[in-house]
């Protein structure tokens, strides 16, 4: 919570709000260790203090042992009166949105919650930075895979271009079958 929150400062927002509903927001999900749920849940990471879940009150064993203050719903009625009451007031928010689509990864809120969510006067900021940093980094055994796999695509280039360049040195001509035989070798070594 500490370096989600001071990443959070650093881009002067406010918090960031995740959201899911059915698990079509694996950010949400993945940042908080959850599983996909049938009810939607907002969570809002506040800038300082106390984070805060809505969660719907036949979806709560997922949420045992939650680290901040969680404030169950049942209506969708009660849900919008307790996020209209959640931002009240709140600077700008980070969620998965991405401005006409330009990230399509990272575009993961709806946008009749998108307008939801700036009927309460929050701005709302793309979660891009956010989700770099506490999402999509490699951990150590990700970055050792892609360096062995780079080494791998390296090595098969470097072995087709040496046979192609000895097929032209003979006068022969290197086929684009030949080739791709030549690399698919070479990954399979």
């Amino acid at each position: 919570v500490a370096a989600t929150q001071g990443a959070v400062l650093e881009l002067r927002l406010d918090g960031w709000l995740l959201y899911d509903f059915r698990g079509n927001n694996p950010v949400s999900a993945a940042v908080l260790g959850l599983p996909a749920m049938t009810r939607r849940y907002f969570v809002l990471v506040p800038a300082q203090g106390t984070p805060v879940a809505i969660t719907h009150r036949i979806e709560q064993e997922p949420w045992r042992g939650w680290i901040g203050e969680n404030r169950p719903y049942l209506s969708w009625r009660e849900l919008e009166s307790r996020l209209r009451e959640l931002l009240a007031g709140r600077g700008p928010l980070a969620l998965e949105y991405s401005a006409e689509d330009g990230v399509p990864y990272v575009d993961r809120v709806p946008a009749g919650v998108l307008e939801l969510i700036r009927s309460v006067g929050v701005v709302v900021r793309s979660s891009a930075d956010l989700v770099s940093t506490f999402y999509s980094r490699w951990s150590e055994e990700g970055l050792a895979s892609h360096l062995r796999a780079s080494t791998i695509v390296r090595d098969a280039a470097h072995l087709a271009f040496d046979r192609i360049a000895a097929a032209l040195r003979r006068g022969e001509s290197a086929t684009e079958l030949s080739v791709r035989d030549v690399i698919r070798g070479g990954f399979a070594r």
